[in-house]
């Protein structure tokens, strides 16, 4: 019979969404700003080129030097950036070297939610946050299994926690039931912590391995000139087998149930963007039209979609991301969104036709005059910008679900003893937190606090290893995203090459290349959803 249904998002899964999608905003703002300086560079060389008489058009571009300083400066900045997290991390890098005075309140970690915060508690403007903070570990370390829906509104885990709450009743009925129950538990993290080292293990030979084949099909030109191009297709595939492999090896496991959502949600982003993709042909296209000419026109189109894209995300946080966090609604907004930006995509075939238009315009008009070609060229700058605003606004509205999923979908399961007092009566007693369950211990006496002390270094190195698992587990589904966008480029060569579009025949059928896209997206995705829903029975 199905259990209960749960109809809230947990308060984990609602905030994680929200500050994943402010993120994505802040992301998006550095990138617009970044754009912004190359736009200022652009501006440069046009107004020097319109000052000139001779080779004014070359002067437009950026010289190799300035473009190879721009790439310099770019890795140097994400280098610091990584250098500064491993350090915060560390506890060698404060706000004390930049500032001064108090600094109370300039980072938080990610606060310790009740149970009773909802995702309406979350989003109103009124929410308090010291209001909503935990007041024990106990509240804040619940398993994922409770605090993560399954995708599914026919179900919840009301079973799984009548069964440790009748486990937890069985061992708290005295001292001595207390402290075996202790000694299982310990037993059990010690099992658990080993199956999570195997898992972890795996987890870190994907995210290798998906890398090596990003890497691998990056670097195909300079394989293929160096060696051979079987070499390369047989590196391809050896990578590819060596992923299938880790992959059953993870579905054949000990913890294959725990692993069974994981790798849904990984085979579900990995296939949802490895449909055919035209986003290639069509920046090869734009380029094309503005990128040789008119480089400025190029790079200011960039700017304003980056623009565009960051007031995107500043929607999606105001208006989606506390109220579609989980389960079904996260699913439901998925597949609209994906709806609405394959639907907006069909506006780069107005842009086509109208490059289309205008080319023949073009060669109908006499050379001493191209009044009419200088109209046109307007009319498809228009088009071209319309199509850049509303491309990247609900291209960027599909990517942020898919980026709540990967998050959302690492199973949180802590093991942490933490001591609980009783205001009322000022005992302290000793709990070992395992999920769901609690189980009291006896209190602490000189006579074990030995063994107490191991068990919290024991505990602490679980905590270290939970969340070692955890930014792998992480770091795979971000991987899957990337490997699923990497194999998209890949599917959509055979396409190109069918519908013969090159630059040479003027793109010929591009359109029919941007509605194939547009299709497969929208079946491709809609038809993946179901691989997300889990149906549990008692």
């Amino acid at each position: 019979t199905s259990t209960s249904t749960s109809t809230k998002p947990s308060a984990y899964d609602t905030i994680v969404s929200k500050l994943q999608a402010e993120a994505a905003t802040a992301g998006n703002l550095g990138a617009w700003l970044a754009s912004f300086v190359t736009c200022l560079l652009f501006l440069e060389r046009y107004l020097a080129a319109s000052s000139g008489d001779n080779d004014a058009q070359r002067q437009q571009q950026l010289s190799g030097g300035v473009a190879d300083a721009l790439i310099f400066v770019t890795a140097a900045i994400q280098l610091m950036g990584g250098v500064s997290v491993y350090l915060y991390d560390r506890g060698g890098l404060s706000f004390g070297l930049f500032l001064s005075g108090d600094r109370s309140g300039l980072y938080q970690e990610l606060p310790l939610l009740t149970a009773t915060a909802t995702a309406e508690d979350i989003g109103s403007p009124n929410f308090d946050n010291d209001r909503a903070m935990a007041p024990t570990e106990l509240e804040s370390l619940r398993d994922e299994e409770s605090s993560h829906p399954s995708y599914s509104s026919l179900e919840d885990l009301a079973d799984d926690e009548e069964d440790s709450l009748g486990s937890s009743t069985a061992g708290n009925g005295n001292t001595n039931g207390t402290e075996s129950g202790s000694a299982r538990a310990t037993n059990n993290d010690r099992r658990n912590c080993s199956d999570r080292s195997s898992i972890k293990l795996f987890h870190w030979i994907l995210v290798v391995l998906l890398q090596c084949v990003l890497v691998i099909i990056a670097l195909k030109g300079p394989i293929v000139e160096w060696s051979s191009h079987f070499i390369w297709s047989v590196s391809v595939t050896t990578l590819l087998f060596c992923i299938v492999l880790t992959v059953l090896a993870l579905c054949c496991g000990k913890n294959r149930n725990d692993n069974s959502r994981t790798l849904r949600v990984g085979l579900y982003l990995v296939l949802r963007n490895a449909v055919p993709s035209d986003s290639t042909i069509m920046a090869s296209f734009f380029y094309s039209l503005f990128g040789e000419s008119q480089p400025i026109t190029l790079q200011l189109l960039a700017f304003m979609g980056m623009g565009v894209s960051s007031l995107s995300s500043w929607s999606y946080t105001k208006f989606f991301s506390t109220r579609f966090s989980f389960g079904c609604p996260l699913l439901y907004l998925m597949g609209g969104t994906v709806v609405l930006a394959s639907l907006a995509s069909l506006l780069n075939i107005a842009v086509f036709r109208q490059y289309q238009q205008t080319a023949d315009e073009v060669g109908a008009v006499d050379d001493g005059d191209d009044s009419s070609t200088k109209a046109t060229s307007k009319s498809l700058l228009l088009i071209a910008i319309l199509s850049k605003f509303v491309t990247a606004f609900f291209g960027e509205w599909a990517f942020l679900p898919e980026l709540v999923l990967a998050t959302t979908s690492v199973k949180i399961s802590s093991t942490h003893p933490s001591t609980n007092c009783n205001n009322s009566s000022g005992d302290c007693n000793d709990r070992a937190v395992t999920g769901d369950n609690e189980l009291e211990l006896s209190p602490i006496s000189t006579g074990n606090i030995t063994s107490h002390y191991r068990e919290d270094l024991e505990g602490n190195s679980s905590l270290k290893d939970n969340d070692k698992r955890i930014a792998m587990e992480y770091g795979t589904l971000i991987s899957c995203i990337d490997f699923g966008d990497q194999l998209g480029s890949l599917t959509a060569a055979p396409l190109v090459a069918i519908l013969n579009i090159s630059r040479e025949n003027d793109f010929l059928h591009l359109d029919r290349l941007i509605l194939i896209c547009a299709l497969a997206n929208m079946v491709v995705t809609i038809g993946l959803l179901p691989l997300l829903v889990e149906k549990r029975t008692k």
